[in-house]
């Protein structure tokens, strides 16, 4: 198909709390770090939402990608100017108004470093304001990762599935979780930056994999479940 210059579509949205990396996943899947962002635009939805539109050459393969970054959601203790329950409301209108033509991926971030009583707090308002569809196309992406061994990892996410608040909801995710951590490459001697480097490149690969695998379009209607705060 790329041969005969098919270009698939992908719209995304990224949904986390404040912290939980959605910004630097997003720069990580446009090649931000290899000059790549050029070929993407950015421009503000809201003042609290961004659209980042471009394309991406993925082997022989062209996707025109648009991406909403979305507001965190905040911690508790932090002054907040919205309340989270506004924040996913405003989320759901971004998607409504910016997705006509419908969403192919959900990615929800959650740092898995510093899992709080406010993740939870994430899933039960996810759950109640979007339809099942929404978690059919959603992923549940693991952030931080870096900074955990691989068997803390592990043990982690068994843990956050295992937990009575967020093993209802982190079951319809079903087998559509990713791990990534993006450490920095600043300051480290050549060796480890080398290893780091390759770390970093098999994380993307697994995000620009989700991606393309994204096929389905759902129309926003059929994701919200409340027509009143479209």
């Amino acid at each position: 198909m790329a041969g005969f210059g098919f270009v698939f579509k992908r719209n995304v949205i990224v949904i986390g709390k404040t912290g939980s990396g959605k910004s630097t996943l997003i720069n990580k899947m446009i090649g931000k770090d290899d000059c790549l962002e050029a070929r993407f635009s950015f421009s503000s939805v809201t003042k609290d939402i961004q659209q980042v539109a471009g394309s991406l050459q993925l082997g022989t393969e062209k996707y025109d990608v648009t991406f909403i970054d979305t507001v965190g959601v905040q911690d508790a203790g932090m002054k907040e100017q919205k309340s989270n329950s506004q924040i996913i409301s405003d989320i759901s209108k971004a998607i409504s108004q910016r997705f006509d033509s419908g969403l192919s991926l959900i990615i929800v971030t959650l740092n898995l470093e510093r899992l709080t009583g406010e993740d939870k707090q994430l899933f039960k308002m996810l759950d109640s304001t979007f339809k099942e569809k929404f978690w059919k196309l959603a992923y549940l992406v693991f952030t931080h990762c870096d900074m955990l061994s691989d068997a803390a990892v592990q043990q982690r996410i068994r843990e956050f599935r295992r937990d009575s608040a967020t093993a209802d909801i982190s079951s319809k995710f079903c087998d559509r979780v990713v791990t990534v951590g993006f450490p920095s490459l600043d300051d480290i001697k050549e060796e480890l930056r080398q290893k780091r480097s390759s770390e970093i490149k098999r994380d993307v690969a697994k995000l620009h994999s989700i991606l393309k695998d994204a096929a389905t379009m759902e129309p926003p209607k059929e994701i919200i479940k409340s027509c009143t705060i479209l």
